[in-house]
């Protein structure tokens, strides 16, 4: 018993300066939008996109959330962003919910596009600034995927294409469909120095999952600090064509970095030895 004190007192000593940072939250339920939440720098901003915060149909029984709807301007990238800061140079964890409150008989176009993800800069659309991207298109574009089914990308392409460029032949398929009036719950776990992440999806009654994927643009280890939730519309079939979704539940929890991990691995086992003999 005395020796497992130590053990543990140094555990404790290696792991407590690899989270640096408080954890950011965001239930929609403290202050007011778009400075809403708990431990975050700066507020949210909107592109081409209003948020307004209602309780009238919460996501998972979640009370207050955020309901977004977009322009109808033909192809306008949409959404909104917020920074995290410095903790974009460390591993991290976002967790959040999300459901399309759209008619999904208009989201038909290889232009209708919904994606999460996390860039150099503030952008409602995808670029080649993005590091981690989840989303999912309305059509395929005579392209090799699923129209409507949710893609996780995996910037590992073989083709001669820039790496920075977006590849459908990337998209790892989840098997997933977009439906309207589904919540499907996220969890992204980002690692900027290996330039990695791993991501899950969940509707209730699906769960898929992907481990060991590349970011997008392989040379931002650690300035990704803005997220985006956004999207894209053509303006058609119909005039009035807009994006409508509710977000709720946005957690980021710093992790700590597999390099540490591993240090800390190495001096238990170290101790062990020390004991054995």
């Amino acid at each position: 018993m005395r020796i497992s004190l130590p053990i543990c007192c140094i555990s404790g000593a290696f792991l407590a300066p690899a989270i640096t940072h408080a954890a950011l939250t965001d239930n929609f339920d403290t202050g007011t939008y778009p400075n809403s939440g708990t431990g975050w720098s700066a507020g949210w901003t909107q592109g081409a996109s209003t948020g307004t915060v209602v309780s009238t149909n919460p996501l998972s029984g979640g009370g207050s959330y955020l309901s977004v709807t977009t322009g109808t301007t033909t192809s306008s990238n949409a959404g909104i962003s917020r920074s995290i800061g410095t903790m974009a140079a460390s591993p991290y964890t976002l967790t959040f919910n999300w459901r399309y409150d759209g008619n999904v008989s208009n989201f038909v176009s290889y232009d209708d596009r919904i994606h999460f993800g996390a860039s150099t800069a503030v952008d409602y659309g995808t670029n080649a600034n993005f590091t981690w991207l989840i989303g999912v298109v309305g059509g395929d574009n005579s392209t090799d995927f699923s129209d409507g089914e949710w893609y996780f990308y995996d910037g590992s392409s073989s083709t001669t294409t820039s790496e920075n460029t977006f590849v459908p032949g990337d998209m790892q398929m989840t098997g997933m469909m977009l439906q309207s009036g589904v919540v499907y719950s996220f969890t992204v776990t980002v690692d900027p120095a290996s330039q990695t992440y791993s991501a899950s999806i969940n509707d209730g009654s699906t769960f898929f999952s992907a481990a060991s994927l590349n970011f997008r643009n392989q040379g931002a280890t650690n300035g990704a600090s803005n997220l985006l939730f956004g999207g894209a519309t053509t303006g058609s079939p119909t005039a009035d064509h807009v994006l409508t979704w509710s977000i709720d539940s946005i957690n980021v929890v710093p992790e700590p970095s597999s390099g540490l991990l591993a240090g800390l691995s190495g001096l238990l086992c170290f101790v062990r030895r020390r004991i054995a003999h």
